[in-house]
C-alpha cells in the first residue's frame, strides 16, 4: 500500500497541479495514522 502511495505521489508530483499534490499529501497523512 505504501509503495503504491509513493508511486502515486511521484506521478502527482510530475503533474503541476497543487490541488492534487495537496490531496495526495492529505491522503498519505491519513493512511499513516
Amino acid at each position: 500500500v505504501l509503495a503504491g502511495m509513493v508511486a502515486g505521489l511521484s506521478v502527482l508530483a510530475l503533474d503541476d497541479s497543487s490541488r492534487r499534490r495537496t490531496l495526495a499529501l492529505y491522503l498519505l497523512a491519513r493512511l499513516s495514522q
